[in-house]
């Protein structure tokens, strides 16, 4: 009989628990995190790059991800709200240059939209050229691998 409880097989059924571990694995320096996914076009096209937290589009589209997080704006300066998309875009485009995702000869371009979005969210010109500048003559070696943020654990 299809319905008798008694003639239906048993099925064993197995839980594996996950590794545990004593331990937990983190990076420091972020000051940002990201609690909804952003997009910005950018004129980079013809990349299709999706990661954990970054995906680039053919079209331009730059999406970071809810969680991706930055330490902000670099250098001498002091965060401002005029300075931090601008650095989410710039810290993303960077980070993708780095990994080898997109090419080194997008740092300018990278460094452009940085200045750009700086005026574009109400900082004065002079300030976003200084810093600009700043990223010009500075910004190469936040391209190299050992300027990204080491593994720790704790305890």
């Amino acid at each position: 009989m299809p319905n008798d409880p008694n003639n239906t097989p048993e099925t064993e059924i197995v839980i594996i628990p996950p590794p545990v571990f004593n331990w937990l694995e983190y990076r420091s320096g972020y000051k940002y995190q990201l609690v909804k996914d952003y997009t910005h076009k950018i004129p980079i096209v013809g990349y299709n790059v999706d990661t954990e937290f970054i995906q680039l589009n053919i079209f331009g589209y730059l999406t970071l991800k809810k969680g991706y997080a930055t330490d902000g704006p670099s250098g001498p300066t002091f965060d401002t709200k005029s300075a931090i998309r601008s650095s989410f875009v710039h810290d993303a485009l960077y980070w993708l240059i780095r990994n080898g995702l997109i090419g080194k000869s997008y740092k300018e371009l990278a460094d452009i939209l940085f200045r750009d979005i700086c005026i574009e969210d109400g900082m004065w010109k002079i300030r976003a050229w200084i810093w600009y500048m700043g990223l010009k003559k500075e910004g190469i070696h936040s391209l190299y691998p050992s300027s990204e943020k080491t593994i720790l654990r704790a305890p």
